[in-house]
């Protein structure tokens, strides 16, 4: 009998990783890159809005990849980004290993 593709043995487990509730100075970072101006269509835009979305609706969870990557952007924007935003993630940027520790890719 033929089959569709699909897996026909044990469904394999899918991990499930770890999140991290945002603090007040990572809430301020969504904010911030949501008002940056970015190109249309592309992945950082779909990012800072997906994670904006999940900050409005109340969703605080992020994973670390999450985390990273919106520090990881908000440096690469940080000429659209000012005050304690900045500097914080120029200090992420900088000592990335301070922060990043248990992070797991």
């Amino acid at each position: 009998m033929p089959h569709s593709g699909a897996y026909l043995g044990t469904p394999m487990r899918t991990i499930t990783p770890a999140k991290v509730s945002l603090s007040s100075i990572d809430i301020a970072a969504v904010h911030q890159l949501r008002g940056c101006r970015l190109r249309p269509g592309s992945w950082p835009k779909r990012f800072a809005r997906t994670i904006a979305e999940q900050v409005d609706a109340g969703n605080c969870l992020v994973t670390m990849k999450q985390l990273y990557w919106l520090w990881k952007l908000c440096y690469t924007f940080r000429r659209q980004i000012h005050g304690e935003t900045l500097e914080e993630a120029i200090r992420r940027h900088t000592k990335p290993r301070a922060w990043v520790q248990g992070m797991l890719f």
